[in-house]
């Protein structure tokens, strides 16, 4: 299994998944990523579970290095996001 090194987070950065449903009535938001259909979109094209966590980046991106190869997506709204494969 491969490793991601952040090298930068970006800001605002999280690590979401479709959240968390039932507990309002303890005043617990269901929380979850900003776009559900997008993440799970994303996790269904790399073969994960729909509900699998995944990097909400919003703002001004990041930058995130793969210790070996790597299937990934890129879903939602455009950000300008860019991906250097270096071999």
């Amino acid at each position: 299994m491969n490793r991601l090194r952040v090298l930068a987070p970006g800001f605002l950065t999280t690590v979401q998944d479709l959240g968390r449903f039932g507990y309002a009535h303890f005043g617990i938001s269901a929380s979850g990523a900003a776009d559900p259909l997008a993440l799970r979109a994303g996790n269904l094209l790399v073969g994960n579970d729909e509900n699998a966590a995944t990097l909400e980046i919003t703002l001004t991106g990041g930058e995130f290095v793969f210790d070996g190869a790597a299937v990934i997506s890129i879903t939602g709204s455009d950000f300008a996001a860019s991906v250097l494969a270096v071999t």
